[in-house]
């Protein structure tokens, strides 16, 4: 993965909110929604989104969601 992605920093907006659905998360914001489904789906967002803060890079979070060795 480039350096320049890993170097970027991510935020997520004030509008942004999740619900727990019986198959999985829906996420919502005043554009639109979509849903993921899986048992780990609404944990895996859960701690996604509390990552997405704009203080860490996208190589922080995913290091902190154990994904380093996916990240080159």
């Amino acid at each position: 993965m480039s350096r320049d992605v890993l170097a970027t920093r991510l935020k997520v907006g004030p509008d942004v909110f999740i619900v727990r659905s019986s198959d999985g998360v829906r996420l919502r914001n005043d554009v639109g929604s979509f849903s993921l489904r899986g048992a780990g789906a609404y944990e895996l967002v859960r701690r996604l989104l509390g990552q997405l803060d704009g203080t860490r890079s996208f190589g922080e979070v995913g290091r902190a969601l154990g994904l380093d060795h996916r990240l080159g």
